[in-house]
């Protein structure tokens, strides 16, 4: 029976129920709030990430501005704030200039279709959520695949092999039909190459490991790849992060590692990692036994 009620089947059962209340909410009480919510936060959030990361380069760039480290950080922060406040300004009132109560589409936020409209702000929220629960479970997989490479004794390694739950849940999500590659696109932190990446230099920061990935059928071609040798050898300042404790942030961090970026720009070694799970390797490795291979939420429940 578990195959019906794992947590796939109560994400599917979750989103549906909300889908719902938010359809019946938009009926009654109209849809308007829900719309400009949606679109001014997502599109706020955009324009202020962007003025974070290039907004100190263009002061430093157009207005002559020497920033050192801290000041970069400031002047990031300021930039992204005073673009979020104006987006998203501009959006509510566009919003509300379009679709207000007292505008000839006013009425389309009621009834019927409201509650048709009220579909594109829900499943704007559950992407969030999706990008959200894929974001945590894989900062805790790679907790767990750093502590393992941190300790080397072998009962020590097996006792932190489980797979957390958060990871569990993440994994549940991109076993629904088509879930993984519309999170692809969106995510600029978790996918699947990226992660893999980053739990195989965390594996490889322990000699051991490293060496019995290089072994490993699944993941030799990836470890011996000149690219990533020169990450695992040759990048002091990888060496340095991932010896390091920041914590969630140290993952993070790498993660979004300019050398990572520059490693998946390789398309030949980026579709090797999206056909692999070097977690899942390294527990097999750690434990001596194999994972078996996950089915998708649709395959469980029709076998």
């Amino acid at each position: 029976m578990e195959k019906y009620f794992g947590e796939d089947t109560a994400l599917v059962v979750l989103a549906v129920i909300f889908m719902i209340f938010m359809a019946v909410r938009a009926w009654n009480r109209g849809a308007l709030e829900m719309l400009w919510t949606l679109l001014s936060w997502s599109g706020g959030g955009f324009t202020s990430a962007l003025a974070f990361r290039h907004g100190p380069t263009l002061l430093t760039t157009y207005a002559g501005i020497e920033l050192d480290d801290g000041k970069r950080l400031v002047a990031g922060v300021i930039c992204a704030v005073a673009a979020f406040a104006i987006v998203r300004g501009i959006i509510v009132w566009l919003i509300h200039r379009i679709f207000g109560p007292e505008s000839h589409l006013g009425g389309w936020m009621y009834g019927g279709t409201g509650s048709i409209v009220s579909v594109l702000p829900s499943l704007g929220f559950l992407l969030l959520v999706s990008l959200l629960i894929r974001g945590t479970g894989t900062m805790f997989e790679l907790e767990s695949i750093d502590r393992m490479a941190a300790n080397t004794s072998a009962e020590a390694r097996a006792k932190l092999s489980e797979i957390p739950r958060p990871t569990l849940w993440r994994n549940s999500l991109e076993g629904l039909p088509q879930m993984p590659s519309i999170m692809n696109i969106f995510d600029p932190v978790a996918t699947p190459a990226r992660r893999n990446l980053a739990a195989l230099l965390l594996a490889s920061f322990d000699e051991t490991l490293r060496f019995q990935l290089r072994r490993s059928p699944i993941t030799g071609d990836i470890v011996n790849h000149p690219i990533t040798t020169e990450l695992i050898e040759n990048s002091p300042d990888l060496n340095t992060l991932i010896a390091g404790t920041a914590g969630e942030f140290k993952y993070f961090r790498l993660l979004r590692h300019p050398k990572i970026d520059q490693a998946l720009a390789d398309n030949d070694l980026r579709k090797s990692l999206e056909q692999i799970d070097v977690a899942d390797e390294v527990r097999a490795i750690v434990t001596g036994r194999s994972t078996p291979p996950r089915r998708k939420w649709l395959e469980k429940i029709s076998s």
